[in-house]
């Protein structure tokens, strides 16, 4: 799987400067390069043998998921919560939970959490759709402008509760002051990024391209997937990505000056 991952990075990159190339050629009403179209080509036949791969594998797992989603049963029936949470509601129940163990709220975050499931018939191994639902219980359970502030901290995160949609992990976790000092920045970086583009959007290069599309993929990473900006290595790359483009605004300010 991470061979897989590598090859389809390696892909979405090429596809990426191809794309930048074109868009390039186009607004500065130059040539297009030979080399670019035939890194096109082989991006397209690439990109058609990997979904072709991954999506034969995609396909057999989303099957077996679906298989193992009646192996949880609650009362007789599927649960709409995942197994270790499911024991978890009915430690509840049983007031076999102690507050050091796991707060008031969070113990009614996951008594909403499991009554909202099975209204709405949530898949139970449907992991961060449960971990979004129970954390915003959770904020609203705990009532608290404070916390909504500066964050629940480690309070939220309870074992497979911990919320992996890094984005609002970061505002949950760290609160909004939080996470306005923690991406605020990135966030400035790339709304200012895409207006210098438009406005000087025949003179910019695909290098400027490549690092605003970088910047923005991180973001959609950290959105869908997480572990973006709460990891070092990829952050390493966040921060190298933004520092170019920030060089790159600057020397296109100062050859216009």
């Amino acid at each position: 799987m991470e061979q897989e991952s590598g090859l389809f990075g390696f892909i979405l990159v090429l596809g990426a400067y191809a794309v930048s190339e074109i868009l390039t050629a186009i607004l500065q009403k130059q040539k297009l390069n030979k080399y670019v179209v035939i890194g096109i080509a082989l991006s397209v036949i690439a990109v058609i043998c990997l979904i072709a791969v991954i999506g034969s594998n995609t396909i057999a797992r989303r099957k077996h998921l679906k298989d193992i989603q009646g192996d949880i049963v609650d009362q007789g029936e599927e649960s709409h919560i995942s197994g270790s949470l499911l024991k978890i509601k009915q430690r509840i129940d049983a007031d076999d939970v102690k507050e050091e163990e796991m707060s008031k709220p969070a113990q009614q975050s996951v008594i909403d959490l499991y009554n909202y499931a099975k209204e709405h018939q949530v898949i139970n191994n449907d992991m961060r759709r449960q971990q979004m639902i129970y954390n915003i219980f959770l904020i609203k359970n705990q009532a608290n402008p404070i916390l909504i502030i500066f964050g629940n901290g480690y309070m939220a995160n309870f074992r497979e509760l911990v919320l992996e949609i890094e984005m609002l992990a970061l505002i949950t976790n760290f609160g909004l002051l939080g996470f306005a000092l923690y991406i605020g920045p990135f966030i400035w970086l790339l709304i200012y990024g895409i207006v210098f583009g438009f406005k000087n959007r025949k003179k910019i290069d695909s290098e400027y391209m490549m690092y605003l599309g970088g910047l923005l993929f991180s973001f959609a990473l950290s959105t869908l997937s997480g572990y973006t900006f709460f990891n070092s290595s990829s952050m390493m790359m966040v921060v190298v990505l933004g520092t170019l483009l920030i060089n790159k605004i600057k020397k296109y300010k100062f050859n216009n000056d």
